[in-house]
């Protein structure tokens, strides 16, 4: 069983730094200069990103009045972009 999750664990890590590489490599730009000239959305999108989401996740602690340390993880995980998806990983990745 071990064997299995470090498996998938190895499998999990490349699949997310493939996927972030083949988007990445395959923005050129053209295609980042059509995004940066809808400058309202790009700046909705960060007020969005970095204000509401942190406070959506604030709230939802409030709402269910978790304890202190999970009330903290709660903002922090709405503070982080792609926290849902950096969850798995990040515990194999560590150097213990």
């Amino acid at each position: 069983m071990e064997i299995l999750s470090t498996i998938f664990s190895l499998v999990l890590v490349v699949f997310i730094v493939s996927m972030m590489l083949a988007a990445g490599l395959s923005a050129t730009i053209a295609s980042l200069g059509q995004v940066f000239r809808k400058f309202w959305l790009v700046i909705l999108v960060l007020v969005v990103n970095f204000v509401l989401v942190p406070l959506l996740g604030w709230g939802i602690a409030e709402l269910f009045a978790l304890a202190t340390p999970a009330f903290i993880a709660m903002v922090l995980v709405a503070c982080s972009p792609g926290a849902p998806f950096g969850v798995k990983p990040a515990p194999q990745l560590s150097c213990s």
